[in-house]
């Protein structure tokens, strides 16, 4: 992962901007969740994030809130951008939040607005539900 996410043209979208190997190491493990590696032929090309955390509810069903929502965010090496490898890798880790870890919602930010180096852009965010996403014996599918 360092090997792409150390390049400027991948490091301006991730929100921080390690100094070095040593500053990655001590901070990427404890800034994210769980990683998913996108592999190609046995080397990592790219990662799919899973953020898992609470979902906003009332103060009656607050507890039926947590942790069923996930962040997701999606690296991938600039040698292998374009060619739909993010966007397989996406699909399955939405499918495997909904269907194996029981998730109702995942959330994601639009790349412009993740960018630390272009002055101000408005957030631009958007979710998917659970109810939204269909299975494979659906007619969208």
């Amino acid at each position: 992962m360092w090997e792409y996410r150390r390049r400027p043209e991948v490091s301006e979208w991730l929100g921080w901007i390690p100094a070095d190997r040593a500053d990655w190491d001590a901070e990427y493990p404890g800034r994210h969740g769980i990683n998913v590696a996108i592999e190609l032929d046995g080397r990592v090309i790219g990662d799919v994030m899973i953020r898992i955390g609470d979902g906003w509810g009332q103060r009656e069903v607050k507890d039926l809130a947590t942790g069923v929502e996930a962040e997701l965010g999606w690296t991938l090496h600039p040698d292998f951008q374009g060619r739909g490898y993010a966007s397989e890798a996406v699909r399955a880790v939405i499918g495997l939040c909904f269907t194996q870890l029981g998730l109702r919602r995942e959330a994601y930010n639009v790349k412009e607005s993740l960018h630390g180096t272009r002055g101000w852009i408005d957030g631009v965010a958007y979710a998917l539900l659970a109810e939204e996403w269909p299975t494979p014996t659906s007619p969208a599918a």
